[in-house]
């Protein structure tokens, strides 16, 4: 059942949350010229939404401990998910398609990401340091994802690592 149909957006965000927390469950974001949902300094669920031709990125965490389970994303301009400055959310059973980046993990957080499918993307993990006032990158925890038709599947730089235990 589709609770919310979101589309149309010519905005910066569709939903942005600040200080707070928010459950975004059961929707639809399509055709956004920007980002579909960005978390700041916020906490939640965003589970079970669809996300379709968005032009930046789909979820876009900022200092969020968010869990982000079970969204089905197509064509992002930018990031399926986009993990930031010192986020640490909890990833799993979402699927991901023909993004730029699936899921960029930056500046300081540290995702776990677990039973997801990403395919046909530019890159399906990106691990980086983004904002030079962050001493590290991203650390990523993946378990049990799937990457298939991607361009490639991690780019890390020097200050961020993927973790595959």
């Amino acid at each position: 059942m589709v609770l919310s149909v979101v589309n149309d957006v010519s905005d910066d965000d569709a939903i942005n949350v600040k200080y707070g927390y928010a459950s975004i469950t059961n929707s639809r974001f399509r055709d956004t010229s920007s980002d579909a949902i960005d978390f700041d300094f916020s906490d939640g669920l965003v589970a079970h939404n669809t996300f379709e031709r968005v032009g930046g990125d789909a979820i876009d965490l900022s200092f969020s401990p968010a869990e982000i389970r079970g969204n089905a994303i197509n064509e992002c301009g930018d990031k399926g998910v986009s993990v930031g400055e010192r986020s640490s959310p909890l990833i799993v059973q979402n699927t991901i398609k023909k993004c730029a980046i699936g899921i960029a993990v930056k500046d300081g957080s540290r995702a776990t990401i677990r039973e997801n499918t990403i395919e046909n993307s530019g890159t399906a993990i990106a691990l980086y340091r983004k904002k030079p006032h962050f001493v590290d990158g991203g650390i990523a925890i993946v378990r049990n994802t799937t990457l298939t038709g991607n361009d490639e599947d991690f780019a890390t730089d020097a200050y961020s690592s993927v973790q595959r235990p």
